[in-house]
């Protein structure tokens, strides 16, 4: 059967258009391996296959020292990428050098297709405006991230009103949370109100609880009055075998999903694999939530990869911006939570992942609350170095009971890594170990 002319002229145009590859492009770096990668890379698909995209976003994936040292070359060279997802560690070293195009003039830009208008802000997560400051300027945001949350095993609280003649709920300060941990302990069946394990949580995350401050900058500091207060809460809890110290928080998780524990705290990344445990063994109900703290006002660990954007012209960091804001819209932040267990950058997202982001169903108002305490680890590029120090001070203190020493040996210790470059581990929701 002959074809008329005209149908095959047509079907030509069609497929010369399908070949040509769009004028422009936006070059991604990126350290993600695994369900993070896939996610980030479907994401990608979906910008690139968009009838509304005028430039292609080519993905680029490295080791994440691989990629640093990449990168380091780069801005020397000036070949920069157009974009790049690293470690608050790394993004403070290239803010140093001045490598890093600051973020507000794009956030505020009177241009609609880049700017973010206030209720626009106020619709994201306070952690996604923090987690990438440095030094007074924003250069860094997070698509998502990871926070220290509580998982708390109900049925043991509930055996708690019998003892208390009143119903029990987890206290709001951690002074009213100890004393009943005396309460939920019965050494003789082998059971602790709750598990520390150094390597999983560090003293500045216990001293936060206890009123420690996050300042800004890259000296490491340790709120000695908070993390002194908290040492001896733990120590005392230890002491009273009202908790109970493992090696490793696989240990602690294992203890409470037999029911040996009241709570335990993780990283949100392994929520769907604690609920999982739990159902596996003694299946009992389970309440998430986040440590109370000395003054009432709950405040949880947040730690997050940062996209930031490489001082190169204008048209390709504002390319590089729009990709970003896209990135944190409703739609893309929750398919991005959804896959990887990160938590969602926009409040609009929760209703979208609430059934499933914790392995549990949760309201969206009570992961908002959650996610509203979530205070971003400030960048600093010794940081690895530093969880390294306080967990070391966390278990040594612990060990031998001297708190005082210790905590005068570890703040000489963390002012030697002022200057350093220490890249912690990713964080990983597989990881053996998720914290770093």
């Amino acid at each position: 059967m002959r074809v008329p002319l005209r149908w095959v002229s047509l079907l030509l145009l069609v497929l010369i258009a399908s070949c040509t590859p769009r004028a422009h492009t936006l070059i991604l770096w990126h350290a993600l391996e695994g369900e993070h990668e896939r996610a980030l890379l479907a994401l990608i698909d979906r910008w690139n296959q968009s009838a509304s995209a005028d430039f292609v976003v080519v993905p680029e994936q490295r080791t994440a020292d691989l990629q640093h040292r990449a990168l380091m070359q780069r801005f020397e060279d000036g070949r920069a990428p157009d974009l790049v997802l690293v470690t608050p560690e790394q993004m403070v070293v290239y803010a140093q050098r001045g490598y890093l195009t600051a973020l507000e003039p794009l956030i505020f830009s009177a241009d609609p297709a880049l700017g973010l208008s206030a209720p626009e802000r106020e619709a994201l997560f306070p952690f996604v405006l923090i987690a990438g400051r440095w030094n007074g300027r924003l250069f860094g945001i997070p698509q998502g991230g990871q926070m220290r949350l509580v998982f708390v095993n109900q049925l043991r609280l509930q055996e708690m009103q019998n003892v208390f003649d009143r119903e029990v709920s987890l206290p709001i300060t951690t002074t009213v949370l100890m004393e009943q941990c005396a309460k939920a302990s019965d050494f003789a069946l082998g059971r602790a109100c709750f598990a520390i394990a150094a390597e999983a949580i560090t003293l500045e995350e216990w001293a936060l609880a206890y009123g420690a401050d996050l300042p800004e900058g890259t000296k490491p500091a340790l709120d000695a009055s908070a993390a002194r207060t908290a040492l001896n809460a733990l120590l005392e809890q230890v002491n009273q075998f009202h908790a109970v110290r493992v090696r490793t928080s696989l240990e602690a998780e294992a203890l409470f999903a037999a029911g040996d524990l009241l709570f335990i705290t993780a990283w949100s990344g392994r929520a769907r694999a604690i609920v999982q445990r739990v159902r596996s063994a003694e299946n009992f109900p389970l309440l998430v939530t986040v440590l109370p703290s000395e003054n009432g006002t709950a405040r949880a660990p947040l730690r997050a990869p940062l996209w930031v954007i490489p001082r190169t012209d204008a048209t390709r960091q504002q390319r590089a911006w729009r990709f970003v804001r896209w990135l944190l819209e409703p739609e893309q932040t929750a398919e991005y939570a959804a896959r990887t267990s990160e938590l969602p950058a926009h409040r609009e997202a929760l209703p979208l992942v609430a059934e499933t982001l914790l392995g549990t169903p949760a309201a969206p108002k009570a992961l908002a609350e959650m996610l509203a305490a979530a205070a971003p680890l400030p960048p600093r590029a010794a940081q690895g170095c530093i969880d390294r120090v306080l967990a070391r001070a966390l278990s040594l203190s612990l060990s031998s009971g001297e708190v005082e020493a210790q905590l005068a040996e570890t703040q000489a210790e963390l002012q030697r890594l002022e200057t350093r470059y220490c890249l912690g581990e990713m964080l990983k929701p597989s990881a053996q170990t998720v914290a770093r």
